[in-house]
């Protein structure tokens, strides 16, 4: 079982995993190759196939933390949480409730949308804020992210009392200080976690956000 299986508490289940994208072990190591190729044969080894072997030979060494990060990486949504590991011996994890998630943007380059990685930039209400290269299906895990930040859970954390969703009343109050919180970073410049919040927001179905949207949008 990896760590997000080992770090769930009674009650919480997983919605959706993903882990980084094949990529990362593949197409790093065919460029180092070939510039160890071209930087070996030029200097230590003029012979084409020596310097073809002892770059393939280096390569394979450096290779292999890539693909250790690449099969130990978890990202994971559960009905409570965002959890998140990378790394094996001197691993980095993340845990944030779904209800401290500030903003959740994926911004995918022509290349990425192509083989379908992007990157994962995660802002949380105690200012954590991190993000995440070549992520496999994050549209996917964004997505399950802001559909189960808006249902109801079952609880709030570990031995809290049942919650519910906020009445009405409650999310308005949420709402507002959230857009108070996007008026401050777009004032700040910084305008990517502002529009970040205001499109998680918009995806509730917050009417202002929405409106704020449209018109950053139309100019």
């Amino acid at each position: 079982m990896g760590y997000i299986d080992n770090n769930l508490v009674p009650g919480e289940r997983v919605i959706f995993r993903t882990k980084y994208h094949w990529s990362i072990v593949i197409f790093p190591p065919i460029a180092l190759w070939f510039i160890l190729t071209i930087l070996i044969g030029t200097s230590i080894a003029p012979d084409l196939m020596v310097a073809v072997m002892l770059g393939g030979f280096l390569t394979f060494l450096l290779v292999i933390p890539l693909f250790v990060r690449y099969l130990t990486s978890e990202f994971g949504v559960t009905n409570r949480r965002v959890l998140i590991k990378t790394g094996w011996l001197a691993h980095n994890t993340l845990e944030l409730n779904l209800g401290r998630i500030e903003s959740f943007q994926v911004r995918e380059t022509l290349f990425g949308n192509l083989l379908g990685y992007s990157t994962l930039i995660l802002t949380g209400s105690g200012g954590t804020h991190q993000s995440f290269h070549a992520v496999a299906k994050a549209r996917e895990l964004r997505h399950a992210v802001i559909e189960f930040s808006t249902q109801e859970n079952e609880y709030e954390y570990i031995d809290q009392p049942v919650r519910r969703r906020p009445a009405p009343r409650q999310f308005g109050e949420i709402a507002e200080q959230q857009m108070t919180r996007a008026r401050e970073l777009y004032k700040a410049g910084k305008t990517e976690q502002a529009v970040g919040i205001l499109e998680t927001l918009s995806a509730q179905g917050y009417e202002p956000a929405q409106r704020v949207l449209l018109r950053m949008r139309a100019h």
